[in-house]
Parts: structure tokens; sequence; C-alpha cells
């Protein structure tokens, strides 16, 4: 059976299980923003309007993890996203997920994605999706890599 995946806008009542997920090990290792406390995450994820849209996805209505989305340029959208659940870590949805999000928030857009090159899980999800390596670019000690999709 397909799982019935749903994106929802981030809203404040959702701050105390996002800062669960950020303060988590798998999270941290690739994401981490520093924020430690709830009112740090409050700060950071909930100054709005920016050219941020953030999500919490949900999977048959159980919360599962965040994804965000910002406008680059005029035709290019960046994304970001993790699964903090982790009853839901490797069994093949973060494919899923990105597919549906895309589809939904990125129609006519070049996507561009930017993981550590030491996620390699990550790049092989973006690769398995028709994600392109560009670039490669190093802040603060990390070398990340830049990928693309046209849509």
């Amino acid at each position: 059976m397909t799982p019935k995946i749903n994106f929802k806008l981030l809203d404040l009542a959702d701050c105390t299980l996002l800062h669960t997920w950020l303060q988590q090990e798998h999270i941290r290792e690739f994401w981490d923003d520093g924020d430690r406390t709830i009112q740090e995450v409050i700060n950071h994820y909930m100054p709005l309007p920016d050219n941020c849209k953030r999500f919490i996805f949900s999977i048959d209505s159980l919360a599962v993890g965040y994804i965000q989305s910002y406008i680059i340029a005029e035709d290019d959208i960046g994304i970001d996203f993790f699964i903090g659940n982790l009853n839901f870590l490797g069994k093949g949805y973060a494919a899923i997920i990105l597919k549906k999000f895309i589809d939904a928030y990125c129609s006519n857009k070049t996507v561009i994605v930017d993981p550590a090159i030491d996620n390699q899980r990550a790049i092989h999800i973006y690769q398995k999706l028709g994600f392109c390596k560009l670039s490669e670019f190093e802040q603060n000690g990390v070398i990340y890599q830049f990928m693309s999709r046209r849509i």
C-alpha cells in the first residue's frame, strides 16, 4: 500500500517536536544550526514571512520529518529536509517524500541541494531522483556538494 504523505506549513505548535528532532544524533550529524533550546528553535524557524517555506511532513497522519524550500533565484529553488522519526529511517521513504514535495512545490524550477560530501545516504537519494553534481564548496571546514535537477 502506498503511504499517504502530507505537508503542513510549520507553525508555533510544531516547534516542540522540531526541537526534539533537532537534538537527535542522526540529525545533528549533518544539520546542526546550534539550536539547543526550544526558544532558539522558535527564534530560528518561526520568523515569517521570509523567502523560506517550512513544513512538517507526515506519513499516514504521523509526523515524520521536516522539509524547507527557499528561493535562490527566479527559476532556482533550494530544498533541505530530514526524517526525524526514528521509526521511518532506512525504509525507503526519503526518495518518496522528496519526489512528492518536488512535484507539489517546485514545478518548473531547477531544484538545488547541497549535502555534505560525507553524507552518502543523501547523495544517493538525490542521484536516484535525477540530481547531478555541479560543484563542491567548503564552509566552516565542511565540504558540500552542489547538486541540481531541472523539473
